[in-house]
């Protein structure tokens, strides 16, 4: 659950003693903002403290504080969109995992002064590490705190177990899969799974409507066409087919929000129609969007676990283009979006890193 700051911050607010320093805010003098790289690694901890409290927070620079209370303003007077651009890229250098949701605010001052408000949204990629120092801090109250050793390997074990699930998950219905004998198999394999986060907080299942209401749609791999969920055993599936009655595309829901996605034929390397191995991370992007739209329009958060598995490259078509015929796995890290371009460009490389187009 989000816990929002009470304020947002404003020169009135702040000169009149509304906000001061605590667990949503930090003050900080113009100086914190200085090119030395101690000074860039004070202002990682403090972002990073609010980042490991999973907690919205503010840091504005710009104030001579007295004991955690506003003293005087120390503006800036320099061009507020390259001050933007050098915090923004300077946090995201030197912060592991990168933190997306950051944003600059200016609040205006005297002579054509302001003070920068930085805007830390909520954050769920914990622990959030200092690249420089290494170290991880937590926000406690209004201060940092060092996170202890079995804090941060709790953390890490939360991961790893995340990957342990997915991969369960994975298999578990690749044998389903196999076992319904309904997919067409005279070619390449394409598995894709996908584990969110909120698989572990309760949440409805995909609601898909009932005979009186549109049907929610999914979207073929290979045509973008709409497919309609019906209900299977464990949550809501849609297929594909091809003119032989094989399924084609596969896209399951469960209850729990596992997402597994069958795809036949998913590499298009054929010169003489026009199809280019490249295709595949176009396709591969569009087919994960549609994916995307499913679970915004449920309100399931990331971060997001992927997992791709490539089999039966020594058959079909394209049994030529291809080195080796053994199945290639590429497993994800946590990232914010379904359709996050390193998952999507590592599946492609992976792909054409064993075919004679290399």
């Amino acid at each position: 659950m989000t816990v929002n700051p009470p304020h947002i911050p404003s020169r009135e607010l702040i000169e009149n003693g509304t906000i001061r320093e605590d667990r949503f805010y930090e003050f900080k003098h113009r100086d914190a903002l200085d090119d030395s790289d101690k000074k860039k690694s004070d202002i990682v901890d403090d972002v990073i403290g609010f980042l490991n409290a999973e907690r919205v927070g503010h840091i504005v620079f710009g104030i001579r504080d007295k004991r955690g209370a506003f003293g005087e303003w120390v503006g800036f007077s320099d061009d507020q969109d390259k001050t933007k651009r050098k915090i923004i890229s300077f946090l995201h250098d030197l912060i592991d995992p990168k933190p997306t949701g950051l944003a600059i605010g200016f609040i205006e001052l005297d002579g054509g002064e302001y003070a920068i408000d930085l805007r830390i949204a909520q954050h769920r990629f914990q622990p959030y590490q200092n690249r420089r120092t290494g170290g991880f801090k937590i926000r406690m109250d209004a201060e940092n705190a060092v996170i202890k050793r079995d804090d941060i390997y709790a953390q890490f074990k939360k991961i790893e177990d995340f990957k342990a699930d997915l991969v369960k998950r994975c298999l578990e219905e690749d044998r389903a899969v196999a076992e319904a004998n309904d997919m067409a198999d005279e070619g390449a394999i394409l598995t894709i799974s996908i584990l969110p986060r909120d698989h572990y907080e309760n949440l409805p299942p995909l609601c898909v409507g009932d005979r009186h209401v549109m049907r929610l749609s999914g979207r073929d791999y290979h045509y973008h066409r709409q497919i309609w969920f019906k209900g299977c055993g464990n949550g809501q599936e849609a297929v594909s087919i091809d003119g032989n009655s094989k399924v084609i595309t596969r896209l399951m829901v469960a209850d729990d929000w596992f997402i597994h996605a069958t795809v036949a034929h998913p590499i298009q390397c054929d010169e003489e129609r026009g199809r280019s191995f490249s295709a595949l991370k176009e396709m591969l992007h569009d087919f994960l969007s549609g994916i995307e739209e499913l679970a915004k329009a449920s309100n399931v958060r990331g971060p997001f676990l992927h997992r791709a598995e490539f089999t039966n490259l020594g058959r079909g078509r394209i049994k030529g283009a291809f080195h080796r015929h053994a199945p290639l796995v590429v497993m994800g890290g946590l990232v914010e979006q379904i359709t996050d371009e390193g998952f999507v460009d590592r599946v492609y490389e992976k792909a054409l890193s064993v075919s004679i187009y290399r």
